[in-house]
């Protein structure tokens, strides 16, 4: 099987809605090149469901995060094909707290002629004292993106590190308001754009695509969290998505790639039976066949020909 990882899709206007954002007709002409025979189908999802097989030699699709552009812009295109795919959701966003990155995207696509424009005032609004490009903890970290990523420039792993590893959440968080209101806009008011709403969780799933955990809050790095944090986390996106759609999920995809073996206890813990990461980039060792079950490897769309 392989397994092709999509996050943003170009508009109805195809304009682009954040970086790495896919056009609708690309999508359409990938799926006329390989045949539509040769994508998940309703019945591989019920398989996958019952029984968890997984068909050799066949394309999946998998969707993350929840935006309203997958909906809008991908869903009509496999509903036309028959192809049935997995939309893996974070549910904070059902509760209106929105994710400052996810935004971010948008209004940097939406507001600016580049991204370079952007960071060259994102990195402005930090002290000083806090960047040093010469670090060997930037170097380790630029090495580690490389590995599972080809198309982050410089800038963009700048950006990356300076949220992950050295701004805290409410540091990070303020300097996009700040940026945001200095354009005269509202940070909720975009949030309301980006991402679907429960009924459209809800008519995903009932027109047979597999809805999967994505956990609650999205963290950057789950696999630093404790076994219990993680198991409250992941817990919490298993209870939203089973009320909504009425059946329980089946598979996750780890945020942003991190997962651990504590990660793995959880899922066991909740009966998800498939998991998949955001790479080729796989733990090194596994107890039994069911982990491996639950870290399979995915392509970036940005990859696919």
């Amino acid at each position: 099987m392989k397994t092709i990882m999509f996050h943003r899709f170009n508009d109805c206007k195809n304009n682009s809605t954040g970086q790495g954002s896919f056009s609708p007709s690309r999508l359409k002409e990938y799926i006329e090149s390989i045949g539509k025979d040769n994508f998940f189908n309703i019945e591989d999802i019920i398989n996958l469901r019952k029984k968890s097989i997984i068909p050799d030699g066949k394309i999946l699709l998998t969707f993350d995060d929840g935006l309203f552009s997958q909906y809008q812009s991908a869903k009509p295109i496999l509903d036309d094909y028959g192809i049935k795919s997995i939309w893996f959701i974070y549910t904070k966003i059902l509760e209106k707290n929105f994710d400052e990155n996810e935004i971010l995207n948008f209004f940097i696509s939406t507001y600016f002629s580049s991204f370079d424009e952007f960071y060259r005032i994102f990195e402005s609004l930090i002290s000083p004292n806090k960047i040093n490009w010469d670090s060997k903890l930037f170097n380790i970290y630029c090495k580690e993106i490389d590995s599972k990523f080809n198309f982050y420039t410089l800038l963009d792993k700048k950006f990356r590190f300076l949220r992950n590893k050295i701004l805290t959440e409410r540091e990070f968080r303020s300097i996009v308001m700040e940026i945001i209101e200095s354009r005269g806009l509202k940070f909720n008011e975009l949030g309301n754009k980006i991402w679907i709403d429960e009924n459209m969780i809800k008519e995903i799933s009932a027109d047979g695509h597999e809805v999967g955990l994505h956990s609650h809050t999205h963290p950057y790095e789950m696999k630093k969290l404790a076994y219990s944090e993680q198991f409250l986390d992941y817990k919490k996106n298993y209870d939203y998505l089973t009320r909504i759609c009425s059946i329980r999920p089946i598979s996750v995809a780890y945020p942003l790639g991190s997962y651990n073996y504590d990660t793995l206890r959880v899922m066991n813990k909740l009966d998800i039976r498939i998991g998949f990461i955001s790479s080729r980039n796989i733990l090194k060792k596994y107890k039994n066949l069911g982990d491996q079950l639950l870290s399979l490897p995915r392509i970036d769309s940005s990859n696919i020909k």
